[in-house]
């Protein structure tokens, strides 16, 4: 279970101005650089850290 990639919608179902996407594990950085567009361009994602983006 430690080595496991997870992937978790955080906000409720719903309409809403904003979702949360959580995201742990050793390949969650590869997935979240493949499907992730930040609106600042980062080139490094820090950890525990709110990105806002696409």
């Amino acid at each position: 279970m430690i080595e496991d990639t997870i992937i978790a919608i955080s906000t409720p179902l719903g309409y809403g101005g904003l979702g949360i996407v959580r995201l742990s594990g050793k390949k969650s950085l590869p997935i979240a650089k493949k499907l992730f567009k930040s609106k600042k361009n980062k080139a490094q994602i820090p950890p525990r850290h709110p990105i806002l983006g696409n």
